[in-house]
C-alpha cells in the first residue's frame, strides 16, 4: 500500500510537470510567431510615428503590398496589434513588462 501511494505521488508530480512544460512551450511558440511578424513589419516600415513610446509602437508599413498603419501596444499584460482602425487583436498574453520598445533618432531627429 505504501509503495502504491508513493507511485501515485510520483505520477501526479510528473503529470503536473508535463502540463507546465506544455503550457510554456505553447507560450514560447506564440511569442516566436509574434516576434517574427513584428520583425517583418518593422523592416518594411516607411515611418515610425513620433507618438511611439516604450509601450506603444506606431508605424506606417506594408501588409500584402498595401500601405497600412500598424500599432503594437502593451495594455496590462497583453500585447495587442491594431491595423488601421480595426479592433485591436491580442497577439501575446502574460507580458511581464510594458516597456518593450526602444528608439533612437538620427541627426535630423528621425526615429530609427
Amino acid at each position: 500500500m505504501v509503495v502504491l501511494g508513493g507511485l501515485l505521488t510520483v505520477f501526479e508530480s510528473v503529470q503536473r510537470s508535463a502540463t507546465f512544460v506544455q503550457d510554456r512551450s505553447e507560450t514560447l511558440d506564440e511569442m516566436r510567431i509574434a516576434l517574427n511578424q513584428m520583425t517583418k513589419e518593422i523592416r518594411q516600415a516607411q515611418e515610425v510615428k513620433t507618438t511611439s513610446t516604450a509601450s506603444r509602437l506606431e508605424m506606417t508599413t506594408y501588409v500584402l503590398g498595401t500601405q497600412k498603419t500598424i500599432v503594437y501596444e502593451v495594455l496590462g499584460e497583453t500585447l495587442r496589434k491594431t491595423i488601421n482602425t480595426a479592433a485591436a487583436a491580442p497577439i501575446q498574453s502574460n507580458v511581464v513588462s510594458t516597456s518593450l520598445f526602444t528608439y533612437t533618432t538620427d541627426s535630423a531627429g528621425v526615429i530609427q
